[in-house]
């Protein structure tokens, strides 16, 4: 026996039902129907999905319902892709409701990239600023989209990734932020006007003096011989000069007081940027700075 032919049920309008007056369409976009789709998975997948998306919007009449919607994505899929939906159009055919959502989701699932979101959270954590802001924020911003995270976490992970001065700078602007955009413009000032005040790097480890000891194995690997001749002699066991001990020695703390130089400079050209910053929420950081 020949199996009856699957007829696809179509609702009837009855009658007496009132037609909705027309009016003139809006004059809008022309967006070209989508292409064919194959199945391939991934990015080609996406591409459709977008398509069909624009057409839908860019034309409301002609998508009054999901049961429209499901048909018209349907009715552009090939291969392996037309075989997987071969249940929903089933469905269609004998009059059952399809939900445009529910099949959506399950399209995206099927033929999505599904290990895409978290290559790139993986790669966002592992981005670090090595070369130019501009294109570290480039490279950030490239990622963003397939992470998929939440504001707040994307601006965590960008501060992160930032050279150690942009990121001391944006901490002392105790600016708040809502959005990504708004943090990569302030970095970027920041990064303008440290690179323009023609400050030089400090090196953290200086040449020792000629005059002072050769303390090649200093700061707690000396020998028991060696300590016991600077003790006699009067000697920091720290620097190897006389006048004071190792506890009090000036030079345990000369970086410090470099570093403490440097976060004022760095506080002074962040209050230039973040006077009248129209995202800043915490008005008069200045004054807080100083308590």
């Amino acid at each position: 026996m020949v199996a009856p032919a699957v007829v696809p049920v179509v609702p009837e309008q009855r009658q007496d039902q009132q037609q909705p007056p027309t009016e003139a369409p809006a004059k809008g976009p022309k967006i070209g129907a989508p292409d064919k789709y194959d199945g391939t998975r991934g990015a080609k997948a996406e591409a459709y999905v977008t398509q069909i998306g624009l057409y839908i919007i860019s034309n409301p009449r002609m998508f009054p319902d999901d049961r429209t919607k499901v048909i018209f994505l349907i009715s552009y899929l090939t291969g392996q892709a037309s075989a997987w939906a071969q249940p929903y159009t089933a469905k269609l055919f004998a009059g059952h409701p399809v939900s445009y959502v529910k099949f959506s989701t399950a399209f995206q699932m099927m033929f999505y990239d599904t290990e895409k979101k978290s290559w790139a959270k993986r790669a966002l954590r592992q981005l670090k600023q090595t070369k130019t802001i501009s294109q570290y924020t480039f490279l950030f911003n490239q990622y963003t989209a397939d992470a998929r995270c939440e504001m707040t976490t994307l601006m965590s992970q960008y501060q992160q990734g930032l050279k150690k001065d942009i990121w001391l700078a944006l901490v002392l602007a105790r600016v708040h932020f809502t959005q990504l955009a708004d943090l990569s413009n302030l970095a970027l000032k920041i990064n303008n006007e440290i690179n323009g005040a023609d400050m030089t790097t400090v090196d953290p480890s200086p040449a020792p003096e000629p005059n002072t000891m050769d303390l090649s194995a200093m700061h707690g690997q000396l020998l028991a011989k060696e300590k016991a001749d600077m003790m006699r002699s009067r000697l920091c066991f720290f620097c190897g000069n006389k006048g004071h001990i190792a506890r009090e020695c000036p030079k345990k703390f000369k970086g410090k007081g470099k570093a403490a130089i440097r976060i004022a400079e760095l506080e002074e050209q962040v209050q230039r940027l973040t006077t009248g910053q129209g995202t800043s929420k915490s008005a008069g950081w200045a004054e807080e700075s100083k308590m």
